[in-house]
This record gives structure tokens, C-alpha cells and sequence, in this order.
């Protein structure tokens, strides 16, 4: 199904195109159709709402089955960082994951914003 301005997602390219795919001596491919999923958290207190999306690789271990929680759907953004973006290299350096926890945690602290399932660091 082609989507709007003609574009064709990757699961929709890959059906149309399987033959030619599979017959493709150089062509690879992984049919994980959660890797580009996104798990998203959404805090709210009166005027404020932060929202924070995590790749379904990388929070699978911290967050339940995707099976057992709601589906959202977004749509998408203009722009460069339609979903925010990953910290860079230098930027880790001076805002490490400890850091980020520790001024999330504050947060909801300060705004009186309690978890069910909190975040834990392995």
C-alpha cells in the first residue's frame, strides 16, 4: 500500500519485491518486525508532559512485553528528529545515562509523579 507522498513502508516494499529479494545472491535481510518499534513513555503533571521514545532493541530487557501494553500511534513529524534524537558521542561524556536517570528521578520528585514499574539500571 503505497502511503501518503508515495511512500511505500519497508514491510509493503519487501512483499512486492520478495521474488527478487530472495533470489538476490547479495541481498540480506532480518525479518525482526520490532526493530524499528518504539517503546513510548509519556509523564504528565498539570502544565508539563515529557515523553520519551526508546528503540524496541534497546529497551526490550526494561520494558513489559509489547503484547501487554496499549498501541499508540504517531504521526509523524517534519523534520530531522521526528522522534528526538540519541545523545553523541561528546555529549556522553558530559550527560552519562547515570546523570540523565538521576535529573529524571528529580523530576518526578519534584512534580510529585510516582511510577508503577520505575526504571531500574542494569
Amino acid at each position: 500500500m503505497i502511503r501518503k507522498d508515495d511512500y511505500i513502508s519497508k514491510w509493503d516494499y519487501f512483499w512486492m519485491y520478495e521474488k527478487e529479494i530472495r533470489k538476490c545472491p547479495s541481498c540480506t535481510y532480518d525479518t525482526n518486525e520490532d526493530y524499528y518499534s518504539l517503546f513510548f513513555l509519556s509523564i504528565s503533571s498539570g502544565a508539563f508532559t515529557f515523553s520519551f521514545h526508546t528503540p524496541y532493541p534497546i529497551g526490550q530487557d526494561q520494558f513489559p512485553a509489547p503484547a501487554s501494553l496499549e498501541k499508540v500511534v504517531h504521526e509523524e513529524q517534519e523534520g530531522l528528529f521526528r522522534f528526538g534524537r540519541g545523545l553523541f558521542e561528546e555529549e556522553k561524556v558530559i550527560f552519562s545515562e547515570k546523570s540523565i536517570l538521576q535529573f529524571f528521578y528529580e523530576s518526578l520528585e519534584k512534580y510529585h509523579i510516582t511510577l508503577q514499574q520505575p526504571y531500574v539500571l542494569s
